[in-house]
Parts: C-alpha cells; sequence; structure tokens
C-alpha cells in the first residue's frame, strides 16, 4: 500500500514538472515576441518592472522562502534577457562581482571585475558592457563624470540582504534608460555635503522646486521595499 502511494504522488509531480515545463517554454516564448517588437534602442534589461516582479512574489510566496521563490525567478528573468540579447553583458568592481553573478543567474555573460571605478565606467561608456555595478564608495569616486556623461545612470540598485531590501549593496549604472516607478529612490551627490544620498523621487520633485540646487542627479533606482497592489 505504501509503494502504490508513493507512486501516485510521484505520479502527480511528474504531471506538474511536465505542466511547469509547458508554462516556462510559453514564457520564454513570449519573451522572444516582446524582443520581435522591441525598437533598436528600447532597453533589454527592465529593473523597474523586475522590482514590481518581485514585490508581487513576496505578497504571493506563502510560506516558501523568499531566497527560493526569487532565486528561481531570477533565473527564468535573467534567461528571458539572454534569449532577448545573447550577448548581453554584466561588468563589475571586485567588490560587487557576486552581485554580477547573483544577477546573471548563470544565463548571462558576467566580465572579469575590473580593479577601478573609473575603469569600468570608461568601458561601459565605451560599449563594451551592457550594465556595470559598483559599490556606494566607488560611486562617490566616480559621481562627478556621472555628472559630466548624460549618457550613463543609475538605472538599479540590488541588495544582497534578502531580510532588508532597502540595504543596496550594489549600484546597476547603464547608458540605457529604465522604467520609472511609482516608488523610485532618486540617487544624488548633494553637493553641500559632498556624498550621495538616496531619496524617495516625491522628495527629489519638492526639493528641485524648492531649492533648484545642491542636488545633483545620479540616476534613479526602484525601492524594493514597497509592496506593490
Amino acid at each position: 500500500m505504501q509503494d502504490e502511494q508513493l507512486a501516485a504522488i510521484r505520479q502527480k509531480i511528474d504531471q506538474i514538472d511536465t505542466e511547469l515545463l509547458a508554462l516556462i517554454k510559453n514564457r520564454m516564448a513570449l519573451s522572444a515576441e516582446v524582443s520581435q517588437t522591441k525598437g533598436p534602442d528600447d532597453a533589454i534589461f527592465r529593473p523597474g518592472r523586475e522590482a514590481e516582479m518581485f514585490a508581487r512574489l513576496a505578497e504571493r510566496k506563502g510560506s516558501l522562502p523568499f531566497e527560493f521563490v526569487g532565486g528561481l525567478w531570477r533565473v527564468i528573468i535573467s534567461a528571458s534577457i539572454g534569449l532577448q540579447k545573447p550577448d548581453f553583458s554584466i561588468a563589475s568592481t571586485q567588490s560587487c562581482f557576486a552581485d554580477a553573478l547573483g544577477l546573471a543567474a548563470g544565463q548571462l555573460i558576467v566580465l572579469p571585475p575590473q580593479q577601478h571605478p573609473d575603469a569600468l565606467l570608461a568601458s561601459l561608456l565605451a560599449g563594451e558592457s551592457d550594465i556595470a555595478l559598483v559599490d556606494l564608495d566607488e560611486l562617490q569616486q566616480i559621481a562627478p563624470q556621472i555628472i559630466a556623461d548624460e549618457r550613463a545612470k543609475i538605472i538599479a540598485g540590488i541588495s544582497s540582504d534578502s531580510e532588508d531590501l532597502t540595504a543596496i549593496s550594489s549600484y546597476v549604472i547603464a547608458n540605457s534608460p529604465t522604467d520609472d516607478t511609482d516608488y523610485d529612490m532618486v540617487v544624488v551627490l548633494d553637493s553641500g555635503a559632498d556624498k550621495i544620498i538616496s531619496v524617495p523621487a516625491e522628495a527629489y520633485q519638492k526639493y528641485l522646486s524648492e531649492q533648484g540646487e545642491g542636488w545633483q542627479y545620479l540616476g534613479r533606482y526602484a525601492h524594493l521595499s514597497k509592496p506593490v497592489g
């Protein structure tokens, strides 16, 4: 009787595996359709959309660990990016290399880490990578170059702390714009204090209307801790 019960359970698991694979294949086919409808200047990496997706997953995961659910979707999303752009590459400094590997999830090209953030930014601007990852101290070093060159801006923030998604370990810089969300954090160089701060987008707009000077724009990223309805 026990063998029969186990066999029945395993048969159900096999059926679920078959259904999961079919769903994933359908999802990848839709990603291919998206790629075909995009223009040449449309971004492949969409961190704003990803942030909303992960927030929904966090709400609906039930008792499943977010590390499992988020990790599974990270592989699917990165595979989708790779399908749309097979040579999509991620550059980073040594301090952000682990985050680069996590973002790639084995599906995207991760370049050898750069030793200096200025060299990393130069390679990004030269088109040698699609995105580049730096930590806060490194961002501080290259902030004047980002401000001076309108092409490169922060488009995402990565947290390596699953318990606190607001703790940003790597900032993602790209030459392409990203999706703005209603709960973005704007990254600025506070010229008066000579330090980098992140503020809610609405606070940034209020500051601009009241002050107009002092904060220099470096980019923005979706604030992952805010729930999505």
